[in-house]
């Protein structure tokens, strides 16, 4: 005799597939509702009437199953792997200019005294630690730098180009453990870009002569700019002005 499983909700009540127990098991339809615990019980001949007892075709046994922590578990990670898959799709399709190299990118200042050297020349000229942030958009780690904490008066300049960036009297202590400053020394010695990266929406700093980056630029400065130049210092130079 074939008898028709069905696996329902405790609390609910709502089928959520039939297990024909002729040896063999064919799920019908799924239904994700009142994640509550589950049971399967045995369907007699009467339409309505659950009652448990033996499964054909298996041993005698009464199954009692839980699925209320696996199913919530279950569910809140392939969430969370849809969900990070879709951020990264939109981010890759938004990033842009960000997946080719600043000097090739169409927002790049052109300027008579360009500096473009082969990446080869590059870590010849910088330390790793300098080639890693100017040249591959590294971070250095804050509170380390030397000139978070200088007062001189002077000019903070590239360390790839020599071009002057930022003044003593723009810089301001932010707290963020990195230099900052309320603006450049001019307008044309940087350029911006977005940067997605590390599933951020931020602002790219990059010097106008070398196309180097520097770091990023936000909103919450001080006044009167009201802008803040987040700066790594490594790739940065002093010169002390009197």
């Amino acid at each position: 005799m074939n008898a028709v499983f069905r696996l329902r909700s405790s609390v609910c009540g709502l089928d959520v597939c039939q297990l024909f127990a002729d040896n063999r098991i064919i799920p019908s339809r799924i239904v994700f509702l009142g994640l509550r615990s589950y049971q399967v019980t045995r369907q007699d001949a009467k339409p309505g009437r659950f009652t448990r007892g033996r499964l054909p075709g298996f041993r005698r046994m009464i199954v009692y199953m839980r699925f209320e922590t696996f199913a919530i578990v279950g569910l809140m990670v392939a969430g969370a792997l849809a969900f990070g898959g879709l951020t990264a799709v939109w981010a890759n399709q938004q990033q842009g200019s960000k997946s080719i190299s600043a000097s090739q990118d169409p927002k790049s200042p052109k300027r008579k005294d360009k500096v473009v050297r082969t990446e080869e020349d590059w870590k010849k000229r910088l330390t790793p630690e300098q080639y890693r942030i100017l040249r591959s958009q590294g971070t250095e780690p804050p509170f380390c730098s030397p000139f978070v904490d200088n007062k001189k008066n002077g000019v903070y300049a590239c360390v790839g180009c020599d071009l002057p960036l930022f003044k003593s009297d723009a810089k301001f202590d932010s707290g963020t453990g990195w230099p900052s400053f309320l603006r450049p020394v001019n307008d044309e010695h940087v350029w911006t870009r977005s940067d997605l990266s590390h599933g951020m929406i931020r602002v790219e700093v990059l010097c106008a002569r070398c196309d180097g980056h520097l770091g990023h630029v936000f909103d919450d400065g001080p006044k009167p700019t009201g802008l803040r130049y987040c700066i790594n210092s490594t790739i940065l130079t002093f010169k002390e002005t009197k």
